[in-house]
């Protein structure tokens, strides 16, 4: 019986050492996706799908804006649509004394009664949480983009792309929506991200009616 009796304290003590490893290792997990989660909140240019960045971002006034980004490069009249309502537009782009600007389409961020409804990002600084950013061609990040969410604009050509309709990936439900353009070799770039709310929907250019798409196929 004493024999029984060590065996049986041997393998409740065993027992207990396994239960405090698969605590620690729980309990790192969850300490290291917290770090995780706080790391993403604290990059100014890491894009959050429905928010924007942690210093621009969806539902701030323009006085917040201004103080974190300072004097846009262009203020837009305020637009009255019957549809959209009173609208407007900042941008914001970095300018050279040569004349020449930054890469890319710099920062437009719409506003309605002076609150931001929706960002446009189009410049490469800026990435979102699959680390797309201005400049990422489509044939790498396809998978994570999701090609059922591609398809093309209908009447959306200009001499800005050349006459042709312009692909768009629209993610209604988390609030992301990808514009593309292409690039000197012909391939398909990331030319700018939309951020905005689930509510208004995706809408170009800040006010959009009746847009309708063809699938496109990749």
């Amino acid at each position: 019986m004493l024999k029984k009796e060590k065996i049986a304290t041997k393998l409740f003590l065993i027992l207990i050492i396994v239960c405090q490893i698969n605590c620690y290792q729980v309990n790192f997990s969850k300490d290291t996706e917290i770090a995780n989660k706080q790391n993403l909140k604290d990059d100014p240019q890491l894009i959050i799908s429905g928010v924007g960045t942690s210093v621009i971002h969806l539902g701030i006034d323009e006085a917040s804006l201004l103080n974190a980004l300072g004097k846009p490069k262009f203020r837009s009249p305020l637009f009255k649509d019957s549809d959209c309502g009173d609208y407007y537009y900042l941008v914001w782009y970095k300018s050279y004394p040569d004349g020449s600007v930054e890469e890319g389409e710099g920062l437009t961020v719409y506003l309605k009664n002076n609150i931001v409804y929706e960002i446009y990002f189009g410049n490469p600084n800026y990435r979102t949480e699959k680390g797309i950013s201005y400049g990422s061609k489509l044939s790498d990040n396809v998978d994570k983009i999701g090609k059922e969410s591609l398809k093309i604009m209908l009447n959306s050509s200009s001499e800005a792309t050349n006459g042709e309709n312009v692909l768009y990936s629209i993610d209604e439900e988390n609030g992301i929506a990808y514009e593309f353009g292409k690039n000197s070799s012909q391939e398909i770039i990331v030319i700018g991200i939309y951020i905005f709310s689930k509510s208004d929907g995706f809408q170009r250019y800040g006010c959009s009616r009746n847009l309708k798409y063809e699938k496109f196929s990749f």
